[in-house]
Order: C-alpha cells, then sequence, then structure tokens
C-alpha cells in the first residue's frame, strides 16, 4: 500500500525537481531556438564574384537580437543589411526573428533601401509593441558600377576604408529607427567604392560598452583606426581582429550582443 509524504520537505523536494525538470524543457527550447537563428545568417559569403565578405557574431546570451544577411540580387548587384533589434536574450530574439520575417515579406523593396526602410517600420510599428524596436542599416552594391547606394535607420554609422589612403570615413546618416513613428521617413545617400576598398558594418555592441577596470569604450574613432591598422591582414580576418580589440575595452566580455560584417571590393 502505497502512502503519501505530507511534510514540507517532501513538498520542497517535489517543487524543486519541477523546478529541474521546467528549466531543463526551457534551456532545450533556447538551445533550438540558437540554432534557428544562426540558421537565419548566410553561411557562406565567399561565393559572390566581384566581392569578398567576412564576419564575426557574439550573442551575449545563447540567442540575441543582432541580424545580417548578404543576399544576390539581380545578377550584377548585393544586397545588404544589418540590425539590431533592442532588448538581449530571448526577447531581442524575437524581436529579430519578427524583423526577418517582416523583411522577407518586402523582398521586392530590397533594390531600394529607402522604400524597404519605410515599408518595414510601417509593419513594425503595427506588430511591435512595449517600446520594441529595431535599428537597421541596408545598402545595394551594384557590382558592374561598384556604386553603394544606402539608407539608414538608427543603426550606427558604418566605416569606408579606402584602398591606398588608409583614411576611414563613416557613412554618416541620421535617421529615426524602426518600430516606434509610424510616418518616418528614409533617405538613400551613395558612395562610390574601388577595388580593394572596404567596409566594415557593426551593431552597437561591438562600442557601447563600458568597463569596471576604467577602459574607455571602443568608440567609432578608434574603431576607425584600427580598422586601417589592418589593411595588411586579409579581411576573412577583420572581423575577428576587431572584436578582439573591443574586447580589450571590455574586461573581456561584452555587454550586449555584437555583430560585425566586413566587405571588401575585388
Amino acid at each position: 500500500m502505497s502512502s503519501t509524504c505530507n511534510h514540507p520537505e517532501c513538498d520542497l523536494l517535489s517543487l524543486a525537481a519541477e523546478h529541474k525538470e521546467l528549466n531543463q524543457a526551457f534551456m532545450k527550447s533556447v538551445e533550438r531556438g540558437a540554432i534557428f537563428q544562426h540558421s537565419l545568417l548566410p553561411s557562406d559569403l565567399s561565393e559572390i564574384e566581384g566581392v569578398r565578405f567576412a564576419s564575426a557574431y557574439i550573442p551575449r546570451l545563447m540567442v540575441g537580437g543582432d541580424f545580417f544577411t548578404v543576399k544576390e540580387i539581380g545578377g550584377d548587384k548585393v544586397f545588404i543589411i544589418i540590425a539590431d533589434a533592442s532588448g538581449s536574450g530571448v526577447i531581442g530574439a524575437l524581436v529579430s526573428a519578427m524583423f526577418v520575417g517582416t523583411l522577407t515579406s518586402h523582398e521586392a523593396f530590397w533594390r531600394d533601401p529607402a522604400k524597404l526602410l519605410q515599408a518595414l517600420n510601417r509593419d513594425l510599428c503595427v506588430n511591435l509593441s512595449d517600446g520594441a524596436h529595431v535599428t537597421a542599416f541596408c545598402g545595394v552594391l551594384c557590382l558592374r558600377t561598384r556604386k553603394f547606394i544606402f539608407a539608414n535607420a538608427g543603426h550606427p554609422f558604418p566605416l569606408h576604408l579606402r584602398k591606398g589612403i588608409e583614411k576611414v570615413e563613416p557613412l554618416q546618416q541620421e535617421s529615426f529607427f524602426l518600430g516606434m513613428i509610424p510616418d518616418a521617413t528614409y533617405e538613400e545617400q551613395s558612395v562610390s567604392l574601388t577595388s580593394g576598398d572596404r567596409l566594415l558594418f557593426y551593431t552597437d555592441g561591438l562600442t557601447q560598452n563600458k568597463c569596471n577596470c576604467g577602459a574607455e569604450p571602443l568608440d567609432t574613432i578608434v574603431l576607425g583606426l584600427e580598422l586601417s591598422q589592418c589593411t595588411d591582414r586579409r579581411i576573412e580576418e577583420v572581423p575577428e581582429l576587431i572584436c578582439r580589440k573591443a574586447l580589450s575595452h571590455t574586461c573581456d566580455s561584452f555587454e550586449d550582443d555584437v555583430a560585425v560584417l566586413a566587405l571588401e571590393v575585388k
């Protein structure tokens, strides 16, 4: 004949076992989420003729809110976008997933950066809540003319390193982030690239870190200097080198998700 334990210690043991089981189930879900999120990032950036890409992605937790992708469109053009969803961990990943779904639904605008950002903003203003938002930078590179047309939605300015000059220029463009102001407008700008030019795209987790040891965060100016000192390194090495330098300013740990995408024109 079985007996039921009514002792308080038995209740605590039962609650502890239940908590452990729920925690294990949650961690498995997060692990599956991490696998899915990584599947959304480009797995091979070496197949595009005329341009080289390299990247690094470091989520603060197992999943994060940063996203980037590179797609060939129309044979002689390459679409590039990098984005950062508000929040970190599971919350950031959920906002990022909604952004990716919205981006895919507006593939018809991938050739027009400003129109794309406006379409994304309208949808995200409807679908996001509680102050959630996304910063994004997108552009289209014409491989024939090497003209890069871009638009920004509150994202950190990418850096342009000109071949032979070792001068870094930010692609500056002030704008509103996505998901908060329904009637926000976005404008396009362009820059002409030449063989050997490099562009560095990144999320703010790379530069907005504070360190208890007193080291200053890696600001845009210092980041530009680090990029200019990488001219003798292959483009495939640049993202990791930049992340290592940023870590030296943050006591070896990032406070936010970090994504870095580097481009070199052949």
